[in-house]
């Protein structure tokens, strides 16, 4: 046993050296490494075959000569149902179909009128006295109903909410999974969630750039991991105080120290409080402790991606895992850099699981409410 062991996060008689918060990114820098779509997009060219000035000038009647206006013939043959294609990616409505008539067939028109009212006068005669009847004001134009949709404009809100809760799957599950397929099928429900009640989105993320999309995800687990990883060798040496052995120590105590440590996952052992009670369990180390709090509340801001029913037993497992690897790093008695063996990982990390489970359910409750306390 290690001179940390028995060592309580709620006693507050006792000295324990907190570790080294080491400053990385912030949530907002984090949610900037994941790319999202922010391409300008002229709709006016894409849906009518022109350009907005060219709009502007049609329309304009007032301040434009009859040399600089845009002919009728090319305004005439924007094609509406264009917006119906899938390919326009910036229209999430309709337009009905619109039949605006040439000038020659206004002037008809008006001159047809005239010849008519000449040859018949069906005026009423003018009657003294009386006065002309009210005319009834006349009914306001229908305004035709636009349907509005959900679809590609919003595929950037799509893939934030996607890129959240594959973080909260991380973080309710595992930090480990088996295999590569594992991850992509937790990738793939998350983005399948979020798109499910567009057909457009969910058309999307079929095509290659939706396929992109998931691969995305699934690096996201292995930048939470190596984050943590940066984290975890300054929570190791300032939790059980080897920056200071390796200050003033001989290579020969060091190595026995973290021998100590290793064995039978001393390293793990803490005192903490269920019922009142004070209990040496695994998991309940002070340095443990101190890491988790640092991760949730700190540096990275991660207790956002814990759900309501707080199930750190990931987070828990995970960190265990790290913690062996950083005092591997140091059981010659001197640092050595060791990479991060994913498949020795995780054979360390079942075993860490079932350790868990050996836990009552009161004593994962106590560990759950001194992290958050």
């Amino acid at each position: 046993m290690s001179q940390y062991d028995g060592i309580s996060p709620h006693h507050s008689g006792q000295s324990c050296i907190q570790p080294e918060t080491v400053q990385t990114m912030s949530p907002q820098e984090d949610h900037m490494m994941h790319e999202h779509p922010n391409q300008s997009f002229d709709w006016t060219h894409s849906i009518f075959e022109c350009s907005a000035s060219d709009i502007e000038k049609a329309f304009d009647f007032d301040n434009l000569t009859t040399s600089e206006r845009v002919p009728y013939s090319k305004i005439n043959d924007i094609q509406y149902s264009r917006l119906l294609s899938p390919r326009v990616r910036h229209a999430p409505y309709t337009v009905p179909q619109r039949h605006r008539p040439f000038p020659h067939q206004v002037a008809e028109q008006s001159e047809g009128r005239s010849q008519s009212a000449a040859h018949c006068d069906l005026s009423p005669s003018p009657v003294l006295d009386v006065p002309p009847p009210a005319l009834a004001p006349a009914a306001p134009a229908p305004v035709p109903a636009q349907v509005v949709g959900f679809g590609l404009a919003d595929l950037s809100k799509v893939k934030a909410a996607a890129l959240f809760q594959m973080k909260r799957s991380v973080f309710s599950t595992s930090f480990l999974p088996k295999d590569d397929s594992v991850t992509k099928t937790m990738a793939t429900n998350c983005l399948n969630a979020q798109v499910c009640h567009s057909a457009e989105l969910a058309a999307w993320a079929t095509t290659k750039a939706g396929q992109d999309e998931i691969t995305k995800m699934c690096n996201t687990l292995i930048m939470i991991r190596k984050n943590m990883q940066f984290l975890t060798r300054s929570a190791v040496l300032w939790g059980y105080g080897l920056h200071q052995l390796l200050d003033t120590e001989e290579k020969e105590a060091i190595k026995e120290f973290v021998d100590n440590l290793l064995k039978n996952d001393a390293f793990l052992r803490g005192v903490i409080k269920v019922n009142g009670k004070d209990v040496d369990i695994p998991f309940g180390n002070l340095a443990m402790w101190y890491y988790l709090r640092q991760l949730l509340f700190h540096d990275r801001q991660y207790r956002h991606f814990i759900g309501n029913e707080r199930n750190l037993q990931p987070l828990y497992t995970y960190t265990s895992v790290l913690f062996k690897w950083v005092l591997t790093e140091l059981s010659s008695g001197a640092f050595k850099d060791l990479d991060f063996k994913i498949i020795d990982a995780i054979m360390d990390h079942d075993n860490m699981v079932k350790l868990f489970k050996t836990l009552t359910t009161k004593q994962r409750d106590a560990l759950t409410a001194s992290v958050f306390s």
